[in-house]
C-alpha cells in the first residue's frame, strides 16, 4: 500500500454536493455520487471569529519559537492544503496529491508551494498529524484509487470490485482481505506518523478491532457503566464510528488513548457521567453522530 496525506473529517467539514450544497456536519457523509463531480471552486471554513479554538491553541503550543512567527506558518500551511485537497475530481478529495493524483510527501508538498524550506514543512506536518491536533492524518493510498487515477475510473466504478474507494467506505463495504503470500516488505515510511501496512489488511484490522476491545474494557470501568440498553447501544454506535474512521483514514489507532482520557475527565465529575462523555464523543475529532432508529409502537 501507498501512504498519503488527508484531511481528517474532509466530507463532513468541507464538501458540497453536486447542487453545490455544504454537506451538513452532523449527518452522516453522502455517497461519493451526489458529490460535486469537477474540483472545488471555494474551500469553506468555519468562522470563529476573534475566539481561539482548542486546536489553534494546541498548534501555538506547539510551533512556538522565540523570535518568529512559526505558529501562522502552520495555520497558513493548512490552509495550502486545504486548496490542495480540494482541486481534485471528487473520487480523490481530500487527499494531499500532484496533479497527477501521486501521493505528496513533505518534499513534494514544498516544491508544490514554493517553499524552500522543505525541513520547516516536515515539522509543520508533523505539528499538523499530532493527535492533539488531528488536522492531518495518514492514510492508505490503496491500490484501488491509483488503478482508478491511471485508468479515470470513477468511484462508483470501484464499488463493482472487492476494494471500494477508500475515502467513502462504509460499515457494509469494509473487506478483510487477506495480505498476499509472495507481498514484498515495504521500504521505511517517508511520513511524519509511524503508520506501517507491511502486517496487511488483515493483521491491520485486528490490531484497530483489538484496540477498540482494550478501550472498551478501559471504559466501563472508568465510567461504572450502565447495563442498560440505551447505553449499550449508544456506547455501540460511538464505536462504531470511530473504528470505521480508523479504517478508512481519517484517524489513527492513537485516538483510542484520547478516548480513555475522555471518559477519565467524565469521571471526574459527580454527575451524568455517561451525558458527559457522549456530548465529548460528539465534539471533534471524534465526530460521533448519534444513529436516528425508528421506534414502532405497538397497540
Amino acid at each position: 500500500m501507498t501512504q498519503a496525506y488527508r484531511i481528517v473529517n474532509w466530507v463532513r467539514l468541507y464538501e458540497v454536493d453536486s447542487d453545490g450544497h455544504a454537506v451538513r456536519r452532523f449527518e452522516k457523509p453522502p455517497s461519493v455520487e451526489k458529490l460535486r463531480k469537477s474540483p472545488l471552486p471555494y474551500i469553506r471554513l468555519e468562522n470563529t471569529g476573534h475566539a481561539q479554538t482548542v486546536i489553534d491553541r494546541k498548534i501555538n503550543e506547539k510551533a512556538w519559537i522565540a523570535g518568529q512567527m512559526a505558529e501562522m506558518a502552520v495555520h497558513g500551511l493548512f490552509d495550502k492544503l486545504l486548496l490542495m485537497a480540494g482541486n481534485q475530481p471528487r473520487q480523490f478529495r481530500g487527499w494531499i496529491l500532484d496533479e497527477r493524483q501521486n501521493p505528496l510527501t513533505a518534499k513534494g508538498i514544498a516544491e508544490s508551494l514554493g517553499i524552500f524550506e522543505v525541513g520547516c514543512v516536515q515539522k509543520a506536518l508533523g505539528i499538523l498529524t499530532a493527535p492533539e491536533v488531528g488536522l492531518l492524518s495518514v492514510g492508505e493510498f490503496g491500490e484501488n484509487l491509483l488503478n482508478a487515477r491511471e485508468a479515470g475510473q470513477t468511484c462508483a466504478e470501484m464499488r463493482r470490485s472487492p476494494d471500494v474507494c477508500a475515502l467513502f467506505k462504509n460499515e457494509t463495504e469494509i473487506k478483510e482481505s487477506k495480505p498476499k503470500e509472495t507481498e514484498s516488505k515495504p521500504s521505511a515510511s517517508i511520513f511524519t506518523p509511524d503508520v506501517s501496512d507491511s502486517a496487511g489488511a488483515q493483521q491491520r484490522l485486528e490490531a484497530i478491532k483489538q484496540a477498540r476491545s482494550n478501550t472498551v474494557g478501559q471504559i466501563c470501568q472508568i465510567l461504572r457503566f450502565p447495563n442498560t440498553p440505551s447505553n449499550i447501544t449508544t456506547f455501540q454506535d460511538i464505536f462504531d464510528q470511530i473504528e470505521q474512521g480508523v479504517i478508512q483514514g481519517e484517524l489513527t489507532t492513537e485516538i483510542f488513548d484520547r478516548i480513555i482520557d475522555e471518559a477519565k475527565d467524565a469521571a471526574s465529575f459527580r454527575f451524568k457521567k455517561i451525558g458527559r462523555f457522549v456530548n465529548a464523543m460528539k465534539r471533534e475529532p471524534f465526530g460521533y453522530i448519534p444513529e436516528r432508529r425508528k421506534v414502532t409502537a405497538e397497540f
